[in-house]
C-alpha cells in the first residue's frame, strides 16, 4: 500500500501548470506566462506545451512562439513550433505560417538523434494542410 501513496512533490507540477492554465482562461496571458517562466524546466516544459494551444485560439501567436521556442528539451521545439503554425493557417494567415512551419522543418532536421529527427518532421507533416 505504501508504494502506491504519493507525495505533495509528485502533483506540484499538476497545480503549477493548473495555476497557469487558469489564468490564461481567465485572459491573463502575461500572468500565466510570466508564472509558467518562473517554474522549474521539466514543470515548465509541461506547462508551456498546455499554454500554446490556449495562446493559439486567443490569436496570440507571437507569445505560443515564444515559448514553443523556449522548450528546454530540444526534440518538443519543432512539434510545438509546427502547432503555432497551424494555428496560423488555420487564422488564414498563410505567410506567416509558411515562415513559422520552415523554422519547423529546421529545428527538427537539426536533431541529432535520428529517431527524434524522423518523430518531429512525421508530426510537422501531421499538421500541414492536406
Amino acid at each position: 500500500m505504501a508504494s502506491k501513496m504519493r507525495s505533495a512533490n509528485d502533483y506540484r507540477y499538476v497545480a503549477q501548470r493548473g495555476i497557469a492554465l487558469a489564468h490564461a482562461k481567465a485572459g491573463q496571458f502575461e500572468q500565466a506566462i510570466a508564472f509558467a517562466r518562473a517554474l522549474d524546466s521539466a514543470t515548465r516544459d509541461y506547462t508551456f506545451r498546455a499554454l500554446i494551444p490556449l495562446l493559439i485560439e486567443a490569436g496570440r501567436f507571437d507569445d505560443a512562439l515564444a515559448l514553443g521556442r523556449a522548450l528546454a528539451r530540444d526534440y518538443e521545439r519543432a512539434p510545438a513550433i509546427a502547432t503555432v503554425g497551424a494555428g496560423l493557417l488555420k487564422a488564414d494567415r498563410k505567410p506567416a505560417a509558411a515562415a513559422v512551419f520552415r523554422e519547423a522543418v529546421t529545428v527538427a532536421a537539426a536533431l541529432p538523434d535520428g529517431f527524434f529527427r524522423a518523430e518531429g518532421l512525421v508530426k510537422i507533416a501531421l499538421l500541414l494542410p492536406r
